[in-house]
């Protein structure tokens, strides 16, 4: 905000310069100004002209910028309101080694970011360890895997995750559509990407 009103400032003064209907108009003394030929007409136009000067250089500025980084955006999702503490650490740690253990490191830090997805989404339990155990949701916990000792690729993928990275692209669920032929519910969602054996879905 402080930086747009700095710019408006800025762009009023250099319009004022290159713009000389706008200076004599708002003077001290109008009449006079009146007087020395600029009618009233003149300084309508002198107005709107600077007002669309301004909208355009405004405009430029913003462009300037570039256009927000949709994956940090996708990133800033992931992590919202989910603490990056030893526990949601740990315990991410241990679904991703259960869940993505072989798979690429981004697809590690994905299966990361679908549980952190789960935990902001008001249709799943709110914290990383509920998401985790809620029931029928991840085979690592019905087969045990989620027991083994996460390695330090894990904790690193879980980190990341939690520092707001998510190559799944806001996925909500994940699978291996091999394993997967039969579950329809699952393979019909709207797919967002695949990284290594791991379909990710909303």
């Amino acid at each position: 905000m402080r930086y747009k009103i700095t710019n408006v400032i800025a762009l009023t003064l250099i319009i004022m310069l290159i713009t000389p209907s706008v200076s004599l108009l708002i003077s001290a003394d109008f009449s006079r100004t009146y007087a020395q030929g600029i009618d009233g007409e003149k300084a309508a136009q002198g107005l709107v002209i600077s007002g669309l000067l301004v909208v355009i250089l405004e405009k430029i500025i913003d462009n300037s910028k570039g256009e927000p980084n949709r994956y940090n955006n996708q990133s800033a999702q992931a992590s919202k309101n989910v603490e990056k503490n030893d526990d949601n650490v740990y315990w991410l740690a241990k679904a991703i080694h259960a869940e993505a253990r072989g798979e690429p490191f981004k697809g590690k830090i994905a299966v990361g970011a679908v549980i952190l997805n789960r935990v902001n989404s008001s249709q799943f339990p709110d914290t990383v360890y509920g998401v985790i155990y809620q029931e029928g949701q991840f085979s690592s916990v019905k087969d045990g895997q989620i027991k083994l000792k996460p390695d330090q690729e894990a904790y690193k993928a879980a980190e990341k995750a939690l520092a707001g990275e998510d190559p799944s692209q806001n996925a909500m669920y994940f699978y291996n559509p091999i394993i997967a032929k039969t579950m329809w519910w699952l393979t019909t969602r709207e797919k967002t990407v695949q990284i290594g054996k791991h379909v990710f879905a909303k």
